[in-house]
């Protein structure tokens, strides 16, 4: 994911979500790397083509899984 609310980055939620959309009519496929519990690629999955999460943490992944079956949604996560 993006790294917003870290003390070496100003990136805040919501100027990342600005450049989500931006880049959704660019782009053919949203990869959100450090997915964490989902909030990009939920956010994404509508507007791309195509959205890959990856998490490596199996906490967060498996909190995620829960999120993408309650949204009935074809996101693939790794």
């Amino acid at each position: 994911g993006l790294a917003f609310g870290h003390p070496l980055s100003d990136v805040t939620e919501a100027s990342a979500l600005r450049v989500v959309r931006a880049l959704a009519n660019t782009c053919d496929a949203f990869i959100d790397v450090g997915a964490n519990r989902g909030l990009y690629s939920l956010w994404a999955y509508r507007s791309f083509p195509q959205t890959i999460a990856i998490e490596a943490d199996p906490r967060l992944a498996a909190e995620f899984r829960d999120n993408l079956q309650l949204a009935a949604l074809d996101i693939e996560l790794i």
